[in-house]
């Protein structure tokens, strides 16, 4: 290997580590803020936050990928949607504006191997089978 391609694979091996180190810190806040909403349930007797306080929509935070991309396609694009749609419906609707579209797009061809969902042209649809089921 030249020495510019192995500096470029150390650096992107390195960058890798890191997001991955984001990601798990950004899940480890998320269960601490649920514990934290789970407290305040118990000590305000099922008023968990007061309507001042901002919360990340808990459904989307404990969906995974896969799970938020048939969901979003059922419950908001019955029409179908590009990689974009889903991307801004996740951000708005589900306030998950980590989700890039390298991370995206590896999911949505696993699903479409599985049978799950397809893609005509640039819009990608959910299949008959997941078009009126909640997923697990």
């Amino acid at each position: 290997m030249r020495p510019a391609e192995e500096a470029l694979v150390t650096l992107r091996r390195t960058l890798v580590e890191q997001l991955e180190a984001a990601e798990a810190a950004v899940e480890s806040l998320r269960d601490e803020i649920a514990g934290i909403d789970r407290a305040l349930g118990v000590v305000s007797k099922g008023d968990p936050l007061s309507p001042h306080v901002a919360r990340p929509s808990r459904k989307g935070a404990r969906l995974s990928m896969k799970d938020l991309t048939l969901e979003a396609l059922r419950d908001h694009f019955p029409e179908g949607a590009t990689v974009n749609d889903l991307l801004s419906c996740f951000s708005e609707r589900y306030q998950r504006p980590d989700i890039a579209r390298t991370s995206l797009s590896p999911q949505l061809t696993r699903l479409k191997e599985e049978g799950r969902i397809s893609r005509s042209g640039m819009v990608w649809h959910l299949n008959n089978a997941d078009a009126g089921e909640e997923t697990k």
